[in-house]
């Protein structure tokens, strides 16, 4: 192998290290804004970090698959760099751990919302009147009322 393509070569792994850092550096950064967001209750910000999160998730996975399968994306780094990938790796999952936690605790509080938003509806007697199948307006004790509603076309 000649010397440029050992500069070629020595050139796409850093470029490679470098692309793989940037990801993880940005998927951290996704993954901060949407525990921020979450903490907050802001699931507008949450959802557009969660966007960002899961595009950023992607890249990281080929990347991992690809060193799972013993590519060249580690090859010529030094051991300084390797242990800085270690960290950063190791920050992204207690990242990701946090988040979901609280996405899961958001998934719970949103659930037990519409459960009593659900309840509340159920218990509540509206002000309308319900007609029973003769056409008449059932009372509130399971009778019929003797009155009627009609439209009053002068309103």
């Amino acid at each position: 192998m000649e010397d440029s393509d050992r500069r070629d070569d020595a050139r796409t792994v850093e470029a490679c290290s470098d692309h793989l850092m940037s990801t993880i550096d940005e998927l951290a950064r996704a993954l901060r804004d949407e525990n921020t967001a979450l903490a907050g209750g802001d699931t507008a910000a949450a959802s557009v970090a969660a966007e960002r999160k899961a595009a950023l998730a992607r890249v990281y996975e080929q990347y991992s698959q690809a060193i799972q399968a013993g590519g060249a994306v580690l090859d010529g780094l030094t051991p300084e760099q390797v242990d800085g990938l270690r960290e950063a790796i190791e920050y992204l999952k207690d990242l990701s751990v946090k988040n979901a936690r609280l996405v899961n605790a958001m998934m719970q509080a949103s659930s037990a919302l519409l459960d009593a938003i659900i309840a509340s509806a159920k218990n509540q007697e509206g002000s309308a009147a319900v007609y029973g199948r003769s056409g008449r307006i059932n009372n509130r004790l399971g009778g019929v009322a003797a009155n009627v509603l009609t439209f009053d076309s002068n309103c």
